[in-house]
């Protein structure tokens, strides 16, 4: 898992959950975020994530989700106005 592709990382964590392995799709869910992967709002409604969703660490998870996802819209956003200028 040591490629810069956070999507893989991701999946584990979805399979991890699945498999009762709660504190290793903690860790999976948490490499993929922090990585820049834009997992909320996915990660809300992902059936796979859904044994790990009540857990007090998922909140933490979620909150770097959602400044991911908002970090993204940005650097969007500002693109968009520059090629909109050129």
């Amino acid at each position: 898992m040591a490629q810069d592709d956070p999507g893989p990382k991701y999946l584990l964590a979805g399979w991890y959950a699945l498999c009762d392995q709660p504190d290793l799709a903690y860790v999976a869910l948490r490499g993929a975020v922090t990585r820049n992967y834009c997992a909320y709002p996915q990660m809300e409604t992902d059936p796979q994530l859904a044994k790990i969703r009540d857990m007090p660490a998922f909140a933490k998870v979620r909150s770097f989700g959602i400044a991911a996802q908002q970090h993204f819209l940005e650097h969007k956003n500002k693109t968009a106005l520059k090629m909109k200028k050129h």
